[in-house]
């Protein structure tokens, strides 16, 4: 059993440039801009959370030096 699923709804304003390549990846995978936008949100927040960990085990490092 895995746990239920939450809507939430969101407003996103993209540039010009940034709206164009959702649109051709969206062409591209045959979706739509909804799922684009969703990929591009969970791969954002992989890449933020893997960033985050990083900068916090260096300053876990800089404390463990200065103990």
């Amino acid at each position: 059993m895995g746990e239920p699923e939450h809507s939430f709804r969101i407003r996103i304003e993209f540039n010009s440039k940034t709206y164009a390549l959702l649109q051709k990846e969206t062409v591209k995978e045959g979706g739509d801009e909804g799922a684009a936008v969703k990929i591009a949100i969970e791969r954002g927040m992989e890449r933020y959370w893997t960033h985050w960990f990083d900068e916090l085990a260096a300053s876990y490092e800089l404390l463990k030096k200065t103990i």
